[in-house]
């Protein structure tokens, strides 16, 4: 924010360009995303087994492209279909033999 400012582009902001869409998104991103992702994320450390709370690191952009899809009108190539169906079966996999080897 500060080199922003430095650099002058406080003087091409205008905040009649902030509208109701970008209010939202933004309280989403400081409260959904951030405080209640982090507690959630804390929470789950005391909970759980850390290799497997981490596994939120590979899921996390699966559901980004998925709520830009679903929300944002973005279009999916087939490319990002296949690598969000691999990245799911490759979690998939590791949370299963983690469960089978401590059997």
């Amino acid at each position: 924010m500060l080199v922003s400012l430095a650099l002058g582009d406080l003087r091409r902001f205008s905040f009649s360009t902030v509208d109701g869409r970008v209010v939202f998104s933004m309280v989403y991103l400081i409260l959904g995303a951030s405080i209640i992702a982090f507690t959630a994320y804390v929470w789950l450390l005391g909970h759980d087994e850390p290799t497997r709370v981490a596994s939120y690191a590979y899921v996390n952009p699966v559901i980004a492209v998925l709520l830009g899809w679903l929300l944002g009108g973005e279009k999916l190539s087939i490319q990002v279909i296949l690598g969000m169906i691999l990245v799911l079966v490759g979690v998939t996999a590791v949370l299963r033999q983690r469960r089978i080897i401590e059997q």
